[in-house]
């Protein structure tokens, strides 16, 4: 695997570490608040782009958290989230929120 460069977390924007994960446009991302997931570099101009996208970055952050907590490193790859899409982002992002407007 690929050595793991300083990033800012696009979805909190603290300091993370990311790996250019080879043939795809995307990176995997292991941010101490947000946990692992993988985000295209699409979604990375999207959330630049789209003020409200950005601010609903903080829903898919939890919803990121939520797909790996208890995961075993071993495991990380196979659970956490693949941000992709610009869809699949905003469909996170509005069933987590709707998950917590439940609680």
């Amino acid at each position: 695997m690929r050595q793991a460069q300083s990033y800012k977390c696009p979805l909190c924007d603290r300091a993370a570490q990311a790996v250019v994960l080879p043939g795809l446009d995307t990176r995997r991302v292991e941010c101490p608040y947000c946990t692992t997931y993988e985000i295209s570099e699409r979604v990375v101009r999207f959330l630049s782009e789209k003020p409200e996208a950005k601010a609903r970055a903080r829903f898919v952050s939890d919803a990121v958290r939520r797909a790996t907590k208890g995961v075993g490193p071993a495991d990380i790859a196979e659970h956490c989230l693949k941000l992709r899409t610009e869809r699949y982002f905003l469909e996170s992002a509005t069933r987590e929120e709707a998950l917590q407007q439940g609680d």
